[in-house]
């Protein structure tokens, strides 16, 4: 009889409880490196479609200008939404992107309540405020949403929401008032679009209107041959601070504690709507006596934290931009350019008027 071998015994490989805590440990760690780097990424490339867009923006009014000899006016106030028989220029309420529209591929917001009258009209304009374009949102700050109505107009009803726009055209270097307001339009707006135009909403006098160094003001757009500076030394348009609080709401104010359309002055209303800090700023810089910068220098919305829900004063009159260090701008050659929040002040100025006979770049 043939004795048998003694049985091997088997052995299983397999990870101890150690050796496992160890692999889910470096993991762990390789994930925490390469997060930032895929969120560096996601923002380049967010950042990339920002500047995008302010091209095409752009490209849209200097076309603007090629038509008409002269930009888009800045419209008459946040008191007006753009009207479809109004034409172009002093005569028409709405601001500078109702006016550039249809050279952005957006003629169908110009044609809403046209041919239309009195209530009609009034309640058509109305769906005009709540119309999304996506080409003036910046990834970088916010989806392209509507966001909740704040201010009353004279010829459209308030809607329930209102499209927004994250970029603001050059208004020049000095803000330019629109002087006294005059009292509200008669129910019909005749006495507004009757001969004799413009008899309505403010006095603008031609003194303030000689003031005027940027591309866009009240009624008015700069004329090619006023950029003395050159085209490529002068902002067009660009990125406009808002801070992040109000990125996803109009307005933190409850009932009863004040005008909330006031918490939020520089985003409070309709991109079509006529000038105001909505869609137009003013890139100024200066020194006070002491030498210390001032005026409205560019703004990262990130300056006062995700939280801060009340406004730096003036804060509605900058440029800025939710990306780390620099706002993005076009200019009034097409070219598009960051420009670095800690710009020096004098160059800031020289970008923002179009014919102070300086040459920054």
């Amino acid at each position: 009889m043939i004795a048998s071998s003694p049985r091997r015994a088997r052995f299983t490989a397999g990870f101890t409880l150690v050796e496992l805590l160890v692999v889910i440990a470096i993991i762990g760690v390789l994930v925490a490196l390469l997060l930032p780097a895929v969120q560096a990424a996601r923002e380049a490339a967010r950042n990339s479609q920002c500047k995008n867009s302010l091209k095409q923006i752009g490209l849209g009014m200097i076309n603007y200008e090629s038509a008409r000899q002269e930009f888009p006016a800045g419209g008459w106030s946040f008191s007006w939404m753009g009207d479809p028989d109004a034409g172009t220029g002093a005569r028409q309420p709405g601001g500078w992107i109702y006016q550039t529209a249809p050279y952005l591929e957006q003629a169908g917001v110009t044609f809403i309540g046209g041919g239309s009258r009195g209530t009609a009209k009034y309640e058509a304009l109305s769906k005009q405020r709540e119309v999304v374009v996506p080409l003036f949102y910046c990834p970088s700050r916010r989806a392209a949403v509507a966001l909740p109505s704040m201010e009353e107009c004279f010829n459209a009803a308030k809607p329930s929401v209102d499209a927004k726009t994250d970029y603001a055209a050059n208004g020049g270097a000095r803000q330019i008032s629109t002087g006294s307001r005059k009292p509200a339009p008669n129910a019909d707006l005749t006495d507004c679009l009757a001969p004799g135009f413009p008899n309505c909403d403010w006095n603008q006098g031609d003194d303030t209107i000689k003031a005027f160094t940027g591309i866009v003001t009240a009624r008015l757009g700069a004329k090619g041959r006023q950029i003395t500076d050159g085209t490529s030394n002068t902002i067009l348009a660009g990125e406009k601070y808002v801070p992040q609080a109000f990125y996803e709401t109009t307005t933190y104010k409850a009932e009863g504690s004040g005008n909330p359309a006031d918490d939020n002055p520089g985003d409070n209303s309709s991109m079509y709507q006529g000038y105001d800090y909505d869609n137009v700023r003013w890139p100024n810089g200066s020194f006070d006596a002491a030498g210390k910068p001032q005026g409205n220098l560019p703004l990262s919305d990130s300056a006062f934290g995700a939280n801060e829900r009340v406004y730096l004063p003036g804060g509605e009159r900058r440029m800025g931009g939710p990306h780390a260090s620099s706002v993005n701008l076009v200019y009034v050659d097409g070219s598009v350019h960051a420009i670095e929040f800690d710009v020096d002040p004098l160059v800031w100025n020289s970008l923002g008027d179009r014919e102070d006979g300086n040459n920054f770049q």
